[in-house]
């Protein structure tokens, strides 16, 4: 098994990417509610996989128990995809055409 050392850089490591990673998608979300016109894609699940490695990484075991805190924090994740699920049954809901709401 690796060092400690080893094991907590790797996991700040993992967490620092986790963060920078959540900002982004953070920084998307909020363009998107301010209603701009060009809002770049969010990057899906890698902030908060990430995340729940650094966790998992990380050689303190009660902080290993919140390796999922991540997946809900990070809006890539967990809350991206049932944003992305709730949109896509509202659309289908009103009858419209996946990118229907796109102006031209």
């Amino acid at each position: 098994m690796p060092s400690p050392l080893i094991m907590t850089i790797i996991g700040v490591a993992l967490l620092a990417l986790f963060l920078y990673v959540a900002f982004l998608n953070a920084w998307i979300l909020l363009d998107g509610l301010r209603g701009k016109e060009y809002v770049p894609s969010w990057i899906p699940l890698f902030g908060g996989v990430c995340g729940a490695m650094g966790i998992g990484f990380l050689p303190v075991d009660a902080v290993k128990t919140f390796w999922w805190l991540p997946l809900f924090l990070d809006y890539g994740t967990i809350p991206g995809m049932l944003h992305t699920i709730w949109f896509y049954i509202r659309g289908k809901k009103n009858g419209a055409r996946a990118g229907s709401r796109l102006k031209k």
